[in-house]
C-alpha cells in the first residue's frame, strides 16, 4: 500500500514520527509520497526523506495557499530544486478558493508556471483543488498535448475528474471524446469501457451496450475485452 499524499514533515509529527512511520508500515503502508508546501518546509521534508530513504519520496512545488506577492521567488526555488535533486513529482500545485481568494490571479500564474516546469522536466503533477474545479480546468485546457496518444489520455483524465466529482454526464462526454480522438489498442478499449460503465449509470443502455460490443469486436485482445460479458449481463439485468 502507498500513501500518495502525506505531510509527515510538519511540526505536529515531530515528536513521534518514528512511531507514525512504524504504525503505518505495520498495517501495510510501504511507501510515502510527500507533497511540498513552500520553501519554508523544504529542509524538514528532505531531512525526513534522508531519515527514511527506503520509505519516503519527495515532491517539489508551491502550494496555492502559500502563494502571495512573493510567488516568483518561490517558483525560482522550485526550479532550482528540480535541477539539484531527484523529486518524483511537482506538487502540490493548483488553485484554492476556499482558504484564499486574495491572490487568485497569482495562484493561476503560479499554477501555469509549475505545469510548464513539469512539462520541461517530464514530471507528473499533483493538483490541489478547493472550490476551484472550473478554474483549474481552464488552466489545464491551455496545456492540451498535440501528441495523439497523450491527447486521448488527457481527455480521458478529464473524464476521470468529472467521474470523481459525481458528474456522470460530463464524464460520459469526455470518455467518448477520448476513445473517438484516435483509435488504438492502448486507449480506445479503456475509454470505451469507462464510457460504457458511465452510460449504464445514467441510463443510456443502448450506448453502453454498443461500446461494449465494439470492444469485443474490434479489440478482442485487450484487457477490457475479458470484462465485457459480465458488464453486458449486468446491463441486461438493469434494463429489464
Amino acid at each position: 500500500m502507498i500513501d500518495t499524499h502525506t505531510h509527515l514533515y510538519l511540526e505536529q509529527f515531530k515528536d513521534d514520527i518514528d512511531d507514525v512511520i512504524s504504525r503505518a508500515k505495520n498495517v501495510g503502508v510501504h511507501r510515502f509520497y510527500l507533497p511540498s508546501i513552500s520553501s519554508k518546509y523544504n529542509k524538514s521534508m528532505r531531512d525526513l526523506e534522508k531519515k527514511f530513504p527506503d520509505d519516503i519520496s519527495c515532491m517539489i512545488g508551491l502550494h496555492p495557499c502559500y502563494v502571495d506577492d512573493n510567488f516568483e521567488s518561490e517558483i525560482n526555488f522550485v526550479k532550482k530544486q528540480i535541477d539539484e535533486y531527484d523529486y518524483k513529482a511537482i506538487g502540490e500545485i493548483g488553485i484554492d478558493l476556499f482558504h484564499e481568494k486574495k491572490y487568485f490571479t497569482q495562484q493561476v500564474i503560479a499554477f501555469e508556471q509549475q505545469i510548464k516546469l513539469a512539462i520541461e522536466y517530464d514530471l507528473p503533477i499533483v493538483i490541489h483543488s478547493r472550490d476551484s474545479f472550473d478554474e483549474i480546468f481552464k488552466v489545464l485546457e491551455k496545456f492540451k498535448s498535440d501528441d495523439i496518444l497523450l491527447k486521448s489520455i488527457s481527455l480521458g483524465t478529464i473524464g476521470d475528474c468529472f467521474s470523481e466529482l459525481n458528474q456522470p454526464d460530463e464524464a460520459f462526454e469526455y470518455y467518448q471524446k477520448a476513445f473517438k480522438h484516435n483509435e488504438n489498442i492502448y486507449t480506445t478499449p479503456k475509454y470505451l469501457f469507462k464510457a460504457a460503465l458511465i452510460g449504464s449509470e445514467i441510463g443510456n443502455y443502448k450506448s453502453a451496450i454498443n461500446f461494449l460490443n465494439r470492444i469485443k469486436d474490434d479489440f478482442p485482445d485487450s484487457y477490457e475485452s475479458g470484462l465485457v460479458e459480465v458488464q453486458l449481463g449486468r446491463i441486461e439485468n438493469l434494463n429489464n
